[in-house]
């Protein structure tokens, strides 16, 4: 995942570098901590500077009163392979509202996390939710919400879609977290592993 990032920020590093070659001097850190990564100017990838602060955040949260959190998640065997995206929704006393698993065929970690995301996104709209904290942990997903990180026309598609479906929302927000918190999307991705099969759990109030 992490080689997957640094050849999609190189391609963008390249593009943007073509009119200007001036890197600041946050770049040049992180260059010379993250070999062969170049940062275009503008697209910063600071919060990779506080990774090791960020661990000991890596637990689980419930979401504060009225929201709903969604953890997602997605994998394929092989890189490209057979591939499921996860999402599991939590209310504010860490009960679950909705999970859904679906096997999306033949296709890379990068694309299936950002279908990961925008399943959970369509999961709450039909809980009828208008609080979303979405939550994952892929740098590369939430960065790219976020406008952080640049990423390639395949998967602008797939950001397109994300933004898109994230309109009618009074409010929502975005985080990462570490693999150890992400368990429940994890848990139920791997659960299933080994199987072709999609499934939907919803427990909508009246």
């Amino acid at each position: 995942m992490e080689a997957s990032i640094v050849e999609l920020v190189n391609e963008a590093a390249k593009r943007k570098t073509k009119k200007s070659n001036v890197f600041t001097n946050k770049d040049n850190e992180l260059m010379k901590r993250f070999p062969g990564l170049m940062v275009p100017r503008g697209h910063e990838l600071t919060q990779m500077d506080d990774l090791e602060n960020q661990r000991k955040d890596k637990f689980w949260q419930a979401p504060e009163k009225d929201w709903i959190k969604i953890n997602f998640d997605g994998a394929s065997l092989g890189n490209p392979g057979h591939a499921r995206a996860a999402c599991v929704a939590q209310n504010d006393q860490g009960l679950i509202v909705g999970k859904s698993v679906e096997y999306i065929g033949m296709t890379t970690n990068n694309v299936v996390e950002f279908r990961a995301a925008l399943k959970a996104i369509e999961l709450v709209k039909k809980l009828r939710v208008v609080k979303l904290y979405l939550e994952g942990d892929s740098l590369l997903v939430v960065n790219a919400i976020e406008n952080k990180w640049v990423v390639n026309w395949q998967l602008e598609i797939w950001l397109s879609l994300i933004l898109e479906t994230l309109n009618g929302l009074v409010e929502y927000k975005i985080s990462h977290i570490f693999e150890e918190g992400n368990g429940s999307a994890n848990d139920l991705e791997k659960m299933l592993a080994a199987h072709k099969i999609s499934f939907e759990s919803l427990h909508i109030k009246a």
